[in-house]
């Protein structure tokens, strides 16, 4: 076996999101061409654990992940209790997120913390259930129309923030814990600009108070982020529209001591 070890996922930087989904349409068209040439597992009954988690692992390294999926769940099968079987239930994790299939791996990296509490991996399984939901396909529509993700549905970075925050809480020291945090703050922000998104809708709708409350949701509740400077604009506005006038000046008074650079009438930017 390659060592009882996790396989490696590229540290986060968010200045290569809009380049990966260029690469992402053709490595998934190749990729779908290779697979239908596969002819699945040996299913000899003599092949021994070590040798079939070989060809496994070698698959994985080949980029075959449906095929190293298949010899992986084989192998967990006949030998569960060794070390090699041990090792395939950690490898589907990364062979599911390698396919951009975003339940199989959280629910691979569920069952393996689930069935191995006391594993050195558990770092890693966490890890994994934040990058199954964690989105960095740049969409070309969205580039060529300057679509900001934020208006977009966003449960999924929810969903990764969420599993990300637990990795960091459960294992503040593992070596997946700092990568976590950068993509919290990267999460973190885009979630609070939907929620600006939405605020705006509210104000433009004449919906002041529902546009307070979203507001003070992303001031409150979701610091540090590099949305509430606009927030507090926004806010501001809201309260002069329903004639709180000294609740508008109270709110600008913070903007200009906390943000004395914030340029009024900008837009919250993005990647």
């Amino acid at each position: 076996m390659h060592g009882n070890s996790t396989l490696s996922i590229q540290p986060f930087n968010p200045m290569l999101l809009m380049t990966k989904g260029l690469l992402l349409a053709l490595a998934l068209v190749l990729l779908s061409a290779c697979a239908g040439r596969d002819t699945g597992p040996d299913l000899d009954p003599a092949v021994d654990a070590e040798e079939l988690y070989d060809r496994a692992y070698g698959r994985l390294q080949g980029g075959n992940y449906q095929g190293a999926l298949q010899m992986l769940r084989q192998l967990e099968a006949r030998y569960p209790f060794t070390p090699q079987g041990q090792q395939a239930q950690l490898d589907q994790i990364y062979a599911y997120y390698r396919m951009r299939d975003r339940q199989g791996t959280n629910e691979a990296a569920r069952r393996y913390i689930r069935e191995n509490p006391r594993s050195e991996h558990l770092a890693y399984a966490y890890y994994m259930q934040g990058m199954a939901w964690f989105d960095q396909r740049a969409s070309l529509t969205r580039r060529a129309i300057n679509l900001d993700p934020a208006r977009l549905d966003i449960s999924n970075a929810q969903r990764s923030f969420d599993a990300f925050r637990d990795l960091v809480e459960r294992f503040p020291d593992s070596e997946y814990s700092d990568d976590a945090r950068m993509r919290m703050v990267f999460l973190r922000n885009l979630i609070a600009r939907h929620h600006w998104h939405v605020a705006n809708h509210y104000l433009d709708r004449g919906a002041y108070m529902a546009a307070v409350a979203r507001a003070t949701t992303v001031i409150e509740d979701m610091q540090p982020n590099s949305v509430t400077p606009y927030m507090l604009e926004l806010m501001a506005e809201a309260y002069e529209n329903v004639g709180e006038s000294d609740l508008a000046e109270d709110v600008r008074g913070v903007l200009a001591r906390s943000y004395p650079d914030h340029e009024r009438g900008e837009r919250p930017h993005f990647f």
